[in-house]
């Protein structure tokens, strides 16, 4: 253990994989934290569809390795989808946090400062990134000959010419950061998905940016209203948002309220769960675990077995349900998640924690490449690893154990390394620039000043 903390331990770690921790924690720093557990969280999800393990639970007839598809168990690689809601959440908290600070000051010209700012550099931090990481999926696409990260051959084709794939890639791209695509208002208003041709993890990313605007816009129209009357009016969003499926818009609104709670009680100093309610947490946070397992609809519509799951999900309104995905479940799990950890103590100094840090430091960069790496390294090394352990497809769960824990390690390493690099050399510089590009666009309007609205032509009011 000694060796893991030594400099030259560090050193390295700093060097292949970017690992550094903050030296000074911000309040929020546990929140970092969460949103690098569950970019973690994605990453194991999408990795176990290489082994099969994902939706099926425990009971069903012919699948192997039960006791993984166990209830608690099966959301440590399984709850991928309630980490998207995470992502939700926190943002909702985040990107309006500063604003409602200074509005419970009644600085109003401040908060609108603020409220300009974050509008203004929002699509600059979102974008760039992953448009990049489109750009190496294609790469690495005519490199490896291997349908790209979540595609099929109806959607990426393969050009003779790169010059030719290259072209297919830009008229793709140019979709994608289309505000005006009919398919974004599908993608805020009925739940569905609006991916790159080449990476289709980076759905989530044009609903981050409309729940972005959503949350500024919310809070611009209810700025000039009591903390409480403006949260029941969010609430109320809230709660139409999940009735009519906008499930994403719910997240949203309950991040913003959750952190308006936060900031008060902030002010007041009083945020720790009291003694006898920590136990009612930490049942709440079990519950979020379980529900962040559930698996899709598909499975539980045809009464496959998931122990518990079946029962909700006959209890749960139709309305309330959408399609394939059951994301009202995996909201609820989410916002119990984050909620429970921020009531108790012991898990925000988990979030705290170098490693949770330094997974919140690279949550954005993990969430873009892990995908590339799975999909160019992962079938193979997994058949190398069953040969090597004379085992195949076919054999027992227990047999594949080894083999699974080691393919994992060696791509979690991988991963860590490539996003540490993505991190470093892409995603700093796309803050920078947003910021840049922010402060040299501002500067042009300080020049003359404003002429009073008496002094102009009627023709120009």
């Amino acid at each position: 253990m000694a060796l893991l903390h030594s400099g030259k331990t560090s050193l390295w770690m700093q060097h292949l994989f970017s690992y550094t921790t903050p030296t000074k924690l911000r309040p929020t720093a546990w929140l970092d934290g969460l949103r690098g557990v569950a970019a973690f969280e994605v990453t194991l999800f999408h990795y176990a569809d290489v082994w099969t393990l994902t939706d099926m639970a425990y009971g069903v007839e012919g699948s192997r390795g039960q006791w993984l598809r166990l209830p608690m168990i099966r959301s440590f690689y399984n709850s991928g989808r309630a980490m998207v809601c995470v992502f939700f959440v926190i943002s909702g908290i985040v990107l309006t946090q500063r604003t409602l600070m200074l509005l419970r000051r009644h600085d109003m010209e401040a908060a609108y400062s603020s409220l300009t700012s974050s509008v203004f550099r929002r699509a600059l931090r979102l974008f760039p990134s992953p448009v990049i990481s489109t750009f190496m999926a294609l790469l690495l696409f005519r490199i490896f000959r291997i349908q790209p990260f979540g595609s099929n051959e109806e959607t990426v084709p393969y050009f003779p010419s790169i010059l030719d794939q290259i072209a297919h890639w830009t008229k793709d791209t140019v979709r994608y950061l289309n505000l005006f695509e009919p398919n974004l208002k599908s993608a805020i208003v009925e739940g569905q998905f609006i991916g790159h041709a080449y990476a289709n993890i980076v759905w989530t990313i044009p609903m981050e940016f409309a729940g972005s605007l959503a949350c500024y816009i919310q809070v611009l129209g209810t700025a000039k209203l009591q903390p409480r009357v403006r949260n029941a009016v969010l609430l109320g969003t809230a709660l139409w948002a999940i009735m009519t499926y906008r499930w994403a818009l719910f997240n949203f609104n309950i991040g913003i309220i959750l952190g308006d709670v936060m900031l008060a009680e902030s002010l007041e100093s009083t945020q720790s769960a009291s003694h006898h309610s920590k136990l009612g947490y930490i049942l709440l946070f079990l519950a979020g675990i379980y529900m962040a397992g559930m698996p899709m609809r598909g499975p539980l519509d045809s009464h496959e077995p998931a122990f518990g799951y079946n029962t909700i999900w006959r209890l749960t309104p139709e309305r309330l349900l959408n399609f394939n995905f059951n994301f009202t479940w995996w909201s609820l799990a989410g916002i119990a998640i984050l909620w429970s950890c921020y009531r108790l103590a012991f898990l925000r100094r988990i979030l705290e924690g170098g490693f949770c840090q330094y997974l919140g430091k690279l949550s954005f960069a993990i969430y873009l490449t892990h995908i590339m790496v799975r999909d160019c390294i992962g079938q193979q090394l997994k058949t190398i690893l069953l040969y090597q352990f004379g085992c195949d497809e076919a054999s027992s769960a227990i047999r594949q154990t080894i083999p699974l824990l080691l393919w994992y390690a060696v791509l979690l390493v991988v991963t860590f390394f490539v996003s540490g690099l993505f991190e470093k050399h892409i995603d700093v510089h796309v803050i920078q620039f947003a910021k840049y590009v922010e402060e040299r666009m501002t500067a042009l309007d300080k020049a003359p000043a404003d002429v009073p609205l008496q002094t102009l032509p009627t023709a120009s009011v």
